[in-house]
């Protein structure tokens, strides 16, 4: 497994999203990416905006995965 190199919330801005479409919503999310998003308190794709990687301290293949997505 990769490491990844873009940050989360650059990804989440390109997506061309809203920023209130929901997270658990995003095509392809497994549980095990999905479930520390929301223990983090991250249900939409402005809460993982307003995040850095760093910020985020989630597992790094919670961020592959959803790189991934």
């Amino acid at each position: 497994m990769s490491t990844p190199t873009t940050e989360i919330a650059d990804l989440a801005a390109a997506s061309g999203l809203p920023d209130s479409h929901l997270i658990r919503n995003l095509n392809g999310l497994t549980w095990h990416v999905f479930r520390p998003l929301a223990e983090a308190s991250i249900h939409t794709i402005g809460d993982l905006k307003a995040r850095t990687d760093a910020d985020l301290k989630l597992p790094v293949s919670c961020l592959a995965g959803l790189e991934a997505v």
